[in-house]
């Protein structure tokens, strides 16, 4: 038998976020719920509401991500800014 490999449907699910990413930005409705939503299930559920078709796995790496851009960009803004 063939076997599947355990991650094969995330790059979907990558896509998916992205696009998903894409609406919530052109629409400050969907912002709001997204802003709105109490936990990860609340997430992946506005995704789907959207036809989006996302898993918990990605949605925490690209949160991840997020947090650490942010930090990334405040740890270089207040390291600029730094007499020498």
């Amino acid at each position: 038998p063939q076997s599947v490999h355990p991650f094969a449907d995330r790059p979907m699910s990558v896509a998916d976020l992205q696009a998903f990413l894409g609406k919530v930005a052109k629409d400050e409705a969907l912002r709001d719920q997204l802003h709105g939503a109490t936990g990860l299930d609340a997430v992946i559920s506005l995704a789907a509401q959207h036809g989006h078709s996302v898993d918990k796995a990605v949605v925490l790496r690209a949160h991840g991500q997020a947090l650490a851009s942010a930090s990334d960009r405040s740890s270089a803004a207040s390291t600029a800014g730094a007499p020498r």
